[in-house]
């Protein structure tokens, strides 16, 4: 139900969104001679023009959903996204002003204890993560039921979106953006943690250029954490339960999650790399199985057919990320990295 004038300009004190001392100013001006006091749409349209208020704010203010607007110490002004494991808001830090994102997991999922789990592992396994290649983590919280994970708030697009408005994308920009996304993923590995769900949605490319791994959601933990606690690090994957996308799964995930190792990123960046160069998944089908056997036993298809400009060495990299099994794939994220990096001062020394 949408609210009337004066109980619009009361939610912004209450939900915080004004001081007190604004408001008083906003009222005063009403009542300057020959001024007619605004209705709702005119103010609401004044508050957005003038950048005391997001469009996002405002809509949920005029339809009297306020009090969502807060969560624990943060103050939501757009929302980004949504996904499997909640919705991803643009936010300020009430006090200290920091924009950050937030991730929050609906509340009509707080009781179901996998997805509880599963989310507060994905908070455990940010944590220990920080590179210039990887979304920080900063904070967790739960108020009111809702549980938030606090992350860095990256200004830019996902990979897929930015290599779809860019196409053709160039080979030395994908190469570039690759070899940064390898340079993240090395690291997680490095803490012996797996991705599991590499694809070019889950990468965020900055408005400077730089790649930075998102969502963590279906991450692995390989070995014995910091408390030497192994209890819960395969709990939020059941017998049976597939976890990843289909259009970017390593062969032998998709048999068994639990076996999946790193070189499952590898063959997932593979396929990263071949849908920002050619504008197609590696392996289309009408279904989820379809794609996930044509993993297994599909050829592996050639970058040079589909793009002249890739050179021989992008290609020859690329078709082993992709072999059928991860002993035939490059045994190190580290290594792919580095190859990208020489493909990429090859191609930067032929322009």
């Amino acid at each position: 139900m949408s609210l009337t004038t004066q109980q619009f300009v009361e939610s912004l004190t209450v939900h915080g969104l004004m001081s007190s001392g604004e408001v008083t100013t906003l009222l005063r001006e009403w009542t300057v001679s020959g001024v007619p006091e605004p209705d709702v749409e005119t103010l609401v349209r004044k508050l957005v023009e003038q950048g005391k208020l997001t469009k996002f704010q405002a809509v949920n203010l005029y339809q009297g959903r306020g009090k969502g607007l807060i969560l624990g110490e943060y103050l939501i002004l757009d929302k980004i996204g949504a996904g499997a494991m909640g919705k991803v808001y643009k936010a300020k830090h009430r006090r200290m002003h920091r924009v950050v994102a937030l991730k929050v997991l609906p509340p009509h999922v707080s009781t179901m204890p996998k997805i509880v789990e599963r989310f507060f592992r994905e908070v455990q396994v940010a944590a220990r993560l920080v590179h210039p290649n990887v979304v920080a983590a900063f904070d967790s919280g739960e108020s009111h039921g809702v549980h938030y994970l606090v992350m860095e708030y990256v200004e830019g697009r996902d990979m897929l979106a930015y290599a779809d408005a860019k196409a053709p994308l160039s080979v030395v920009e994908a190469v570039e953006l690759i070899r940064q996304s390898a340079e993240g993923l090395a690291y997680a590995h490095e803490q012996n943690i797996v991705h599991r769900d590499v694809k070019p949605s889950n990468i965020l490319v900055e408005t400077s250029g730089r790649a930075k791994i998102l969502d963590l959601g279906l991450a692995r933990i390989t070995q014995d954490d910091a408390g030497g606690n192994t209890e819960t690090q395969n709990v939020l994957t059941v017998e049976g339960e597939m976890m990843g996308t289909p259009d970017y799964m390593a062969p032998e995930q998709s048999c068994d999650t639990h076996a999946a190792d790193h070189r499952a990123d590898i063959y997932a960046l593979g396929c990263s790399l071949y849908r920002i160069l050619t504008g197609k998944i590696p392996y289309p089908g009408d279904t989820p199985v379809q794609k996930v056997m044509a993993h297994h036993d599909r050829p592996i298809p050639n970058l040079r057919e589909s793009r002249q400009d890739v050179p021989p060495a992008l290609d020859e990299l690329f078709q082993k990320m992709m072999a059928k099994t991860p002993e035939a794939r490059p045994q190190k994220m580290r290594e792919v990295a580095e190859t990208l990096a020489r493909i990429g001062q090859s191609l930067a020394a032929a322009r």
